[in-house]
């Protein structure tokens, strides 16, 4: 099977018609700041048309909900997998090709029923106590890597792992805290893969991991709970 990875630029001018749901835009109306607002809304408008050319459907009428771990899926469970993350004026949106073929290795642990796809975008500043930060949410593995890496890669290295487990715990819905310290993933931008995962331990060779290059500041990660995904990145326009 194959993702993909849409990159939707928030700061672009909103149409007079947006085809969101009266719970999107309800929210995007409680930001403090009118910018944060519109960021949100493109970010749900460029949702809702990626998903309505994948599936056929007006996207407008769309109908989301959430399973048992909080994760948004279509409301009857019949379209493809998909997720979205945004940070600063930049969102990626992942969607499966389809649905899991019968057969198809899925996740097992912990109640993941499917097929599922984690995405996370994030913008790099400057992190006080960064070792502190890691010490407190990163597994043995990743804060060795972090202390090997030279000063002046350390903050590019400190946001790959973090997107990286951040992606992780979106497809599986483990959620944060504790549990971030009972998987680790590489550090390396080129060796892009999951080292072990207590709780799902088909992870470290089912499951897959790639690292997404968007350029600086920002750096982002998928994991897909299935083997040998092929993953493309494209731009969205509307």
């Amino acid at each position: 099977m194959s993702v993909t990875v849409w990159r939707i630029a928030l700061d672009r001018q909103l149409p007079q018609r947006l085809p969101l749901s009266p719970d999107e835009a309800e929210i995007a109306a409680r930001f403090r700041f009118p910018r944060h607002g519109d960021r949100y809304r493109v970010a749900h408008w460029g949702l809702r048309e990626i998903l309505a050319a994948a599936t056929g459907q007006p996207a407008d009428a769309l109908a989301f909900s959430r399973d048992d771990r909080g994760k948004p899926q279509f409301a009857r469970g019949d379209g493809p997998a998909f997720n979205l993350s945004h940070a600063e004026d930049l969102a990626l949106v992942a969607v499966a090709d389809r649905l899991p073929a019968p057969g198809t290795p899925v996740a097992t642990g912990r109640g993941v029923p499917h097929v599922s796809v984690g995405v996370d975008v994030d913008c790099q500043r400057a992190v006080p106590e960064m070792m502190a930060v890691a010490n407190s949410h990163f597994a043995v593995e990743e804060r060795e890597a972090l202390r090997a890496t030279p000063d002046d890669e350390r903050l590019t290295t400190f946001y790959r792992i973090w997107t990286r487990k951040e992606a992780f715990v979106k497809a599986t819905g483990s959620g944060v805290g504790p549990a971030l310290a009972r998987f680790a993933v590489t550090a390396a931008a080129r060796d892009a893969r999951i080292l072990r995962a207590d709780d799902y331990p088909e992870a470290a060779s089912d499951w897959t991991l790639k690292h997404i290059a968007l350029g600086a500041p920002y750096v982002g990660a998928v994991v897909v709970t299935a083997p040998q995904v092929s993953v493309e990145l494209r731009d969205w326009v509307p």
